[in-house]
């Protein structure tokens, strides 16, 4: 692969283990513009939806009609699926750690498409490898451009 090009999924494979996403739960890290964009759309699909956002306005979980969780490990410990819309600060910065999946429930699976450096590479990857986390969807890397020679990437390429 040419390091400058860019990772494409294939579809030369057919879907495996595909699950309904109706009344999975959905965490949402960050309820701003695009966090509450998500939550709009994830609710047509059915699912329940609960957020952490310690500067959210209070009463905006009633006007949405979402449930507000104010500790962040409750939130990864109901949730099925978590999606991360933070700005990049010194609070978030390498909040996804091994504290962050030590409270995720099991077979979880993260989506990141706020920050890269959000998320500790080492630690998705061990949190991967050892079956705590089922999927990881990333628009964003810790290190960009691509680290190729990371464990993470090697371990994508061969499987």
């Amino acid at each position: 692969m040419d390091k400058g090009s860019q990772i494409v999924i294939s579809s030369d494979r057919p879907p495996s283990n595909l699950e309904r996403i109706q009344e999975k739960t959905l965490g949402i890290i960050g309820l701003g513009r695009i966090g509450t964009a998500v939550a709009m759309r994830a609710k047509v699909f059915g699912m329940n939806i609960i957020f952490y956002d310690p500067y959210a306005l209070i009463g905006i979980e009633k006007s949405l009609g979402l449930k507000r969780e104010r500790d962040l490990s409750v939130l990864l410990g109901k949730s099925d699926l978590v999606t991360i819309h933070t700005p990049l600060t010194d609070e978030t910065r390498g909040m996804v750690n091994v504290k962050f999946f030590n409270s995720l429930k099991n077979g979880a699976s993260l989506y990141n498409t706020a920050r890269g450096e959000i998320i500790v590479m080492d630690d998705l990857y061990m949190a991967l490898k050892e079956n705590k986390l089922k999927w990881a969807g990333l628009d964003v890397l810790e290190t960009e451009p691509i680290d190729y020679d990371h464990k993470l990437i090697h371990a994508w390429q061969e499987n």
